[in-house]
């Protein structure tokens, strides 16, 4: 038998000292598949993407591991039909990222994805081929009939949106990369052909609901019924909405799928599954925002991550008394997870681990979904970032003064069938988030909620539409838990940033303002009644400063963070507590975050130097998607957008924002900056009783310390809210 030991002499030196390494087979090349044809996942078994993610733009070497046993013929067909070869460890040792492999097979059989004594076929070099067994770190030749697993190349390049174009027009549709390395997954009816870039498995656009459309616009969603055999290598439509994002439409109840692993309920190892749910007041926002891609919390988290679509504006929220549900956003969002727990399995995800998390009108939907039954069993844990906490809309308001606005501004009737089935022939469904008819509309629905209680008229008009208490949302959060009614009693993680309100207040005000007090009390009465207002002044926590020609607006920035963001959410957590409605429950505010959004305030951090957090400036961190939109960050940075990531999805899998040391030694290198942050401060639970825990338990996200504790942070300005009844979601029970 003629043997070829020089490629496997380098391999030897660098992964395999002290081993034995006996010789290679000779063997056939294939020549990868065509492009156009899309590898079937069922024919080679669970398929994972090895490739250790730092987050960086730098695209190291990755590979392709296929653990089911097969003889070397069949694993140079797999590799090909995958658009690859076996892979060749002298290439690997040219690109210097031998211990990136390592580092990746430790994590395998930490993860009892495979054994210690698993054994791969590669490319042995010189017409040959050979076997590696990482668990012994030796090569030695194999009977080519006898079976093994795989180790393939992985050429496919990494997905990112052009820098120079992020957000223009929300069209994010068209990507850098490439989707030819293609892959087809079989899930109940549906064959659904993604692709792999060099982070993650990509499926896109993936249909979960009928279209409602004609008779089904407004109403609850229903499970798909049309064409399952799809291509899902683009983004499909986003929900109709004003911000105009391209491709758009009603037909828009699709979500994404990330996965570093395609496998089936028979894989040895399921992973934690992430269903992220976007922000963006309930009036716009799409599962393609660049910000929120899963590709990379995936890879380097090793979970599957989720972005589902819902209805938003009034074509998701619009109620009445007997003629509109009302939720049909919630019932998009309640369908979804419904698919997922039936289909996540196909792509390597666990059915029974699903956290839910969202930001901004994305957390409003979780704190919905914890609030309600019809959720129940849908998912087991839950994370929170930046809730404003706007009380849930009156059916009574909704009948009274929202749906009749709409119908107006479409000249429908007000009321009853009629209204509907007028609504639902409109043809042009822009209609119903522009132009002077929906303008009229909002400006009406903003006056009726502030005077509903329902909101100040400043989040009004950010928010003019809104879920209503009904068969699927039992009721108020803020009553449920303090009944100790909750329906979905999960683990619980939640937070703010330390200037949520900056994004808010200033475009809508000019610069360098008088700094006077009676400019102060104009723009705070958008927030206050006047008696709260009189209140906040004898206070004394918003005081001008007459040397600084921003104060006015810092003040109202200030206040709106409070008001309906940090207090709140402070105040959630005191329930919770005294309740004990929740199994655990995790606060953290942001000191730390990076802006990349078009029309953010330049005072929004720019370039991460910390200058202001403002709203939605942590998401890029917790995503870790800061390389898809092309930016490298510096290196301090970027170690503290690691932890961020890492903790976050810590709660995905462990239901604990503290990943384990076990777990950060078997991923190596790029994460013992984790490993060090959490060996010197750790994230502690509000489990205790409520008068024994007041003081070091919130985490401090912050670059470099990564988190520091501290106690709830300004407690007595919150305080002063609570007691006055100035928070967010005390406005209903104020109102008259």
């Amino acid at each position: 038998m003629k043997t070829s030991t020089s490629t496997i002499g380098a391999l030897f030196g660098v992964l395999a000292l002290g081993s034995r390494v006996v010789g290679a087979l000779p063997f056939q090349h294939y020549a990868p598949r065509d492009a156009d044809v899309a590898a079937n996942q069922a024919d080679l078994g669970p398929v994972h993407i090895l490739f250790q993610n730092d987050l960086s733009t730098n695209a190291s070497t990755g590979a392709l591991l296929l653990p089911r046993s097969v003889t070397s013929e069949q694993a140079t067909h797999a590799c090909s039909s995958l658009g690859e070869n076996l892979f060749p460890f002298d290439r690997a040792l040219e690109a210097g990222v031998g211990s990136d492999l390592v580092d990746q097979f430790n994590y395998l059989r930490y993860a009892g994805t495979i054994g210690w004594n698993d054994t791969f076929w590669l490319d042995g070099g010189a017409g040959s081929v050979a076997a590696y067994r990482p668990g012994r770190g030796s090569v030695r030749s194999h009977r080519q009939a006898e079976k093994l697993g795989v180790l393939c190349t992985h050429t496919a390049p990494p997905t990112i949106v052009p820098r120079d174009n992020p957000y223009a027009n929300g069209d994010v549709a068209v990507l850098v990369g490439g989707t030819d390395k293609r892959v087809t997954v079989q899930t109940g009816d549906y064959h659904l052909t993604g692709y792999r870039d060099l982070r993650s498995f990509r499926f896109l656009g993936v249909p979960f609901g009928d279209a409602p459309v004609g008779s089904k616009r407004f109403m609850h969603a229903t499970p798909y019924t049309g064409n399952k055999v799809l291509d899902a290598t683009n983004y499909r439509n986003a929900c109709v909405q004003a911000a105009g994002p391209s491709p758009m439409g009603e037909d828009c109840l699709n979500l994404n799928i990330y996965t570093p692993t395609l496998g089936s309920s028979g894989s040895k190892k399921l992973k934690p599954v992430l269903v992220a749910i976007y922000g963006g007041g309930f009036v716009n926002g799409r599962n393609s925002v660049p910000a929120y891609d899963g590709g990379n919390l995936a890879s380097r988290s090793d979970i599957v991550v989720v972005l589902i679509n819902y209805r938003v504006g009034a074509l998701g929220w619009l109620a009445s008394d007997n003629d509109l549900p009302g939720n049909a956003g919630l019932s998009d969002q309640i369908l979804a997870l419904k698919w997922v727990k039936e289909h996540i399995a196909a792509f390597g995800g666990d059915p029974d681990h699903i956290t839910i998390g969202g930001q901004s009108a994305g957390a409003e939907s979780v704190a919905a979904l914890l609030a309600s039954s019809a959720a129940k069993g849908l998912y087991h844990a839950a994370f929170m970032m930046s809730n404003p906490w706007v009380p849930w809309v009156k059916r009574t308001v909704q009948t009274q003064y929202v749906t009749p606005a709409v119908a107006a501004s479409v000249k429908c009737p007000s009321s009853g069938q009629a209204m509907v089935q007028c609504l639902q022939k409109v043809e042009d469904p822009m209609l119903f988030v522009q132009g002077d008819g929906y303008t009229n509309a909002t400006n009406a629905i903003t006056v009726a909620l502030a005077e509903a209680g329902n909101s100040s008229s400043a989040m009004a008009s950010i928010q003019p539409f809104l879920p209503t208490p009904d068969g699927l949302l039992d009721d108020q959060i803020f009553y449920l838990a303090g009944n100790g009614t909750i329906p979905n009693k999960v683990p619980l993680l939640l937070g703010t940033t330390s200037g949520e309100g900056t994004p808010f207040v200033y475009p809508l005000m000019p610069d360098e303002l008088p700094i006077a007090q009676p400019v102060l009390d104009k723009a705070l009465s958008a927030l206050y009644s006047p008696a709260g207002l009189a209140k906040l002044n004898r206070s004394g926590f918003f005081k001008l400063n007459a040397s600084n020609a921003d104060s006015v607006r810092e003040n109202v920035a200030l206040a709106m963070t409070y008001n309906f963001f940090t207090c709140p959410t402070q105040r959630i957590v005191d329930i919770a507590q005294a309740t004990r409605q929740f199994p655990q429950v995790y606060l953290y505010e942001a000191i730390s975050g990076y802006t990349d959004t078009v029309g953010m305030p330049a005072k929004c951090t720019p370039a991460g130097t910390g200058v202001e957090v403002c709203h939605s400036d942590d998401l890029m961190s917790v995503f870790g998607s800061l390389n898809y939109v092309g930016i490298q960050p510096s290196p301090q940075y970027l170690e503290f957008v690691r932890y961020t990531a890492d903790a976050f999805s810590a709660f995905v899998r462990d239901h604990s924002p503290n990943p384990s040391s076990r777990y950060l030694r078997a991923r190596g290198r790029s994460y013992a900056y984790t490993h060090a942050v959490q060996r010197a401060n750790a994230w502690q639970p509000f489990h205790q009783p409520l008068l024994q825990a007041a003081e070091d338990r919130t985490q401090y996200l912050s670059a470099p310390e990564g988190i520091k504790a501290g106690a709830i942070p300004h407690r007595e300005v919150c305080d002063f809210f609570h007691e006055n009844g100035m928070l967010s979601y005390q406005m209903l029970d104020n109102s008259t």
